[in-house]
């Protein structure tokens, strides 16, 4: 047998040991969470950049367009109830609310994790000198959740944005309670386009449908001058018509 120039055991371990740290790394980033395929990190490192500061504001924008619309048609009387963010991590949408004075309870299982913050996000700096309060819960919105938290159904307002997976359950629980809610359909989910109509706009047609079907009175409203979908699914108080 053909010797090595250095007995193999006293090579062998330095080049294992390399190699079992180089797998454990590549492990590591694999096995790591992923939040809208980007790990916490790699959105830390992207919204530290101009792009990325620059999406963080305009989903700013999006959001007090969202709160300004609300309060123009619904009035601070009835947000000041509490509303309800289903989904709602990283916080725009809290954000917006707390700098109006208005109470949000989010609901989001990605909480504080995603890696996303931002000053245009930071509910704590928001709330400051208004009296809003902050309640978070890093929870699904499912059936088990509104078992556990009795005390969502007293809130006043429901809202979810690009609410994904938790888009229905928040329309379902809006059209049930009869509550006055506002919701953005992701505009990036192919996956949950009808079949029979594989567009965002059939996308948001089926969901009106399914509304309706539960008793519900959406309506879709157009923004006008956002940056990102311009569809706003609305259900309003008794009586409202867009």
């Amino acid at each position: 047998h053909r010797r090595h120039s250095q007995p193999y055991a006293s090579h062998r371990p330095r080049d294992f040991a390399a190699c079992c740290q180089a797998s454990k790394a590549w492990w590591r980033r694999c096995s790591e969470p992923r939040y809208q395929g980007w790990t916490a990190k790699e959105w830390q490192d992207w919204i530290a950049e101009p792009a990325g500061a620059s999406w963080c504001e305009n989903k700013r924008y999006e959001a007090d367009w969202i709160v300004d619309w609300m309060i123009r048609h619904w009035g601070m009387e009835l947000l000041r109830g509490g509303v309800l963010d289903v989904s709602g991590e990283p916080g725009f949408l809290a954000a917006a609310l707390l700098a109006k004075g208005i109470s949000v309870t989010v609901v989001d299982p990605t909480w504080g994790v995603t890696g996303k913050a931002h000053w245009s996000n930071d509910c704590m700096a928001s709330a400051r000198g208004t009296g809003a309060k902050l309640s978070a819960f890093s929870r699904d919105f499912d059936e088990r959740f509104l078992v556990d938290h009795p005390e969502m159904w007293q809130l006043s307002v429901v809202v979810s944005l690009y609410g994904d997976e938790a888009t229905i359950p928040a329309l379902a629980f809006a059209a049930d309670a009869g509550k006055p809610s506002a919701i953005v359909p992701c505009n990036e989910c192919a996956h949950f386009f009808p079949d029979h109509n594989k567009t965002y706009e059939g996308y948001c047609e089926a969901l009106l449908e399914d509304a309706w079907w539960r008793g519900g009175y959406f309506q879709l409203v157009f923004m006008e001058g956002v940056p990102f979908s311009r569809a706003l699914l609305v259900q309003g108080p008794k009586g409202f018509r867009a």
